[in-house]
């Protein structure tokens, strides 16, 4: 239904995609796809930024409702940033800033990688992996003193 959603916003047709979000956001309130795309179907400021809030209370490491309610609150730098970004298009350009950097991923690799079936992995899931791999290079190396050190001292 967040497909039909996302395609009725495409066309425009703004109360089907809210009809469609309102349904989806009945059976699961924590859904924060579902109010970041609400928040492109509603017709009032407030109601965007309702809308926002909910994504970043579900998700606050979330990119798209970070950014709009930057650009809500008249934060121009995040415009020049962001450039013409269209969070529907099926192929996304670079951002202005990144503009002439490679890619993250070869062409063959970036049609390798799963796509998540409700969004986007995000930020989050990133950041997670970066504390799991700290943690355990952190452990690797106390072990490794310690080890050192029991060496040193002539306890092993």
């Amino acid at each position: 239904m967040i497909d039909e959603a996302r395609e009725a916003l495409r066309r425009g047709q703004k109360d089907i995609a809210r009809e469609q979000l309102e349904q989806v956001l009945e059976n699961d309130e924590y859904n924060a796809e579902a109010w970041f795309l609400m928040s492109q179907a509603v017709d009032t400021e407030e109601e965007q930024r309702i809308c926002l809030d909910n994504v970043l209370q579900i998700d606050p490491n979330h990119a798209g409702a970070t950014a709009a309610l930057k650009l809500i609150d008249g934060g121009e730098a995040t415009a020049e940033i962001f450039g013409d970004f269209d969070p529907f298009a099926e192929e996304v350009e670079a951002p202005a800033a990144f503009a002439g950097e490679e890619p993250f991923f070869t062409e063959v690799e970036a049609e390798a990688q799963p796509r998540a079936k409700e969004g986007l992995r995000g930020v989050s899931g990133n950041r997670r992996l970066l504390v799991a791999l700290m943690v355990f290079f952190g452990i690797g190396t106390l072990v490794m003193v310690v080890v050192a050190i029991l060496l040193a001292t002539g306890a092993i």
